[in-house]
């Protein structure tokens, strides 16, 4: 006798794992989010779906059940992001709906078709069994679910099914996930991705591996080699290069991130690195230079903003 259950998985292939998780985030205080892209070309009734997840390790079953928000959809080619209702403006902006519990990075997340007590088990990030410690590798990328942003590849058109670890890969070149760092959003609200290079001030920075090509930047040939695209001394592969005078040149808004402006480092990215390209640019003109407030000098550990520049220290 034929069985069934064959043609149900190949059916259940071909429509539920249409939609899969694209993007997540476990940034810094409630920087956090999940993205879900609809690959298939029709659109997807996410009430049908639910997002449960286990914390830090079970035994193989969930712990909480997440369900959609009523009217919740996801358009063809289009994402759905779920967010931590803290978060950046700019995560809250690409926000689709709130959840007050992401992870941590050792919280296991799976994306379900059903109801509570009967459902296929779609795509996961994590998993919900024994807990991982800190968090999970992923990509060769040691605790890669804590403190990065992990971003499916463009070649990845559905979800793993619940087999995490395979999906998580060993290696950069079999994991279905690019590991950016923490706090970079910029491909956040869209998807696929080819190129992953760069980032933005509403995401933080490159900073570590910038996803551009891989070849190795040459420091004085004024050409931008590994396409991140920062040349020279402001690429972060320079940055103990004797040419761009050793530890923490020119390129130390990898070194240093996009944070406050700290006058111990004399060179770095900075709260307003969105006005320009070149994170030393920034300092000159925003933190070192006039910044367009007063003319009184912003007193840099007071709590006030002195200059009225809107920035405060």
């Amino acid at each position: 006798m034929f069985s069934r259950i064959p043609l149900l998985i190949i059916i259940f292939n071909l429509i539920f794992s249409q939609v899969f998780f694209s993007e997540y985030a476990e940034g810094t205080s409630n920087n956090k989010y999940l993205e879900i892209y609809n690959a298939g070309d029709s659109t997807i009734d996410l009430t049908l779906y639910a997002y449960p997840n286990a914390n830090g390790g079970s035994d193989g079953s969930l712990e909480y059940w997440n369900a959609f928000e009523d009217g919740a959809t996801v358009a063809p080619g289009d994402v759905y992001v779920i967010c931590h209702g803290s978060s950046d403006p700019f995560i809250q902006s690409k926000c689709d709906e709130t959840h007050p519990y992401l992870s941590n990075g050792d919280d296991g997340y799976c994306l379900v078709s059903g109801v509570e007590d009967d459902f296929i088990v779609v795509d996961c990030i994590g998993d919900w069994n024994e807990d991982p410690g800190t968090g999970w590798n992923v990509a060769g990328v040691s605790n890669g679910t804590v403190n990065h942003t992990l971003a499916r590849k463009s070649d990845v058109v559905s979800g793993n099914l619940g087999n995490w670890s395979n999906s998580a890969g060993t290696n950069s070149d079999d994991s279905e996930w690019v590991v950016l760092d923490q706090n970079v959003w910029t491909f956040l609200g869209a998807h696929p991705h080819e190129d992953f290079s760069g980032g933005s001030a509403d995401g933080g920075t490159t900073g570590g591996d910038d996803g551009g090509s891989t070849d190795s930047e040459i420091c004085d040939d004024g050409i931008d080699n590994d396409g991140d695209p920062y040349i020279d001394c402001d690429d972060y592969d320079c940055n103990n290069d004797p040419v761009c005078g050793g530890s923490g040149g020119a390129g130390s808004c990898a070194e240093y991130g996009c944070v406050g402006y700290t006058p111990s480092n004399a060179c770095q990215c900075n709260d307003l690195c969105s006005q320009f390209d070149n994170c030393c640019d920034d300092y000159e003109e925003l933190c070192a230079g006039d910044d367009g407030g007063s003319t009184s000098d912003e007193i840099c550990d007071d709590g006030i903003d002195n200059d009225g520049d809107g920035y405060i220290d």
